[in-house]
């Protein structure tokens, strides 16, 4: 099993980008000023999810059980069918840890290291905005917007990273994300549809995702679906239960 499935069905979070030769304007940087883009903020977050992941000739298909707590720690398991699980893992701040119960081994991921291979950078927000369906970067004065006829479009550039961000014009919330490198095939899409309410919130009940990297043995092709069943906010603390155990080996 790929060591980044459990951590994509977070983050992996089409190809076929958005194309636009409209000149951004400065007067559209200063709109940014009055755009209001919805946030979920909560305490604790829960979801039965249907997940579909494919790349290359692997596919799996299975449900995931996701829960969180605001800035602290996603907790992911993963099962193809009912009762059986396959994946457990646990994203923090600090890292993320897999355990593989197929294989029996598990592995610890460095944000330093996955952001390196991926060609961007990731950390543990970056991950918690992709589930809730959040702006990722908060946009800046920098940025350029672009009005559209039903969305709002937020670019935004820092090096050689470029984010493209499509935010709905009727419920504000954003529908699209687009990421890439310059000068290299590095890409990530995230798109987002079947809102719902949630408490008070406009929430995504479906995200489609795909990432392409450049590997050491080759380009890397990913492709994950992800839909929300039963969604809950709570300011009930939730249990995140996780232990390695000690036969299984740490995968390299």
């Amino acid at each position: 099993m790929n060591k980044y499935f459990s951590i994509g069905v977070v983050l992996m979070l089409a190809l076929g980008f958005v194309s636009c030769k409209k000149e951004l304007s400065t007067a559209g940087r200063k709109n940014l000023e009055g755009l209001a883009v919805e946030q979920i903020d909560f305490d604790y977050f829960s979801s039965r999810s249907r997940i579909s992941y494919d790349q290359g000739d692997k596919s799996i298909r299975g449900i995931a059980n996701i829960r969180m707590k605001k800035d602290s720690i996603i907790w992911l398991s993963l099962s193809p069918s009912v009762g059986v699980e396959v994946s457990r893992a646990v994203i923090t701040e600090d890292s993320i840890v897999v355990i593989n119960r197929l294989d029996k081994n598990y592995s610890v991921i460095d944000y330093g290291q996955m952001s390196k291979d991926l060609g961007f950078k990731v950390d543990f927000q970056l991950m918690q905005s992709v589930i809730l369906g959040n702006l990722p970067i908060p946009f800046s004065h920098h940025d350029r917007l672009q009005k559209e006829q039903e969305q709002l479009k937020i670019e935004h550039k820092d090096g050689f990273l470029v984010i493209e961000s499509y935010i709905n014009n009727q419920n504000k919330k954003l529908e699209t994300m687009l990421m890439r490198i310059l000068d290299s095939k590095n890409s990530l899409s995230l798109q987002y549809a079947d809102f719902g309410r949630l408490d008070q919130y406009q929430f995504a009940h479906s995200c489609n995702v795909k990432m392409v990297y450049d590997a050491d043995y080759g380009l890397v092709d990913t492709s994950i679906e992800i839909e929300h069943q039963k969604p809950e906010l709570s300011l009930k603390p939730l249990k995140f239960p996780f232990n390695v155990p000690a036969r299984y080996e740490r995968k390299q």
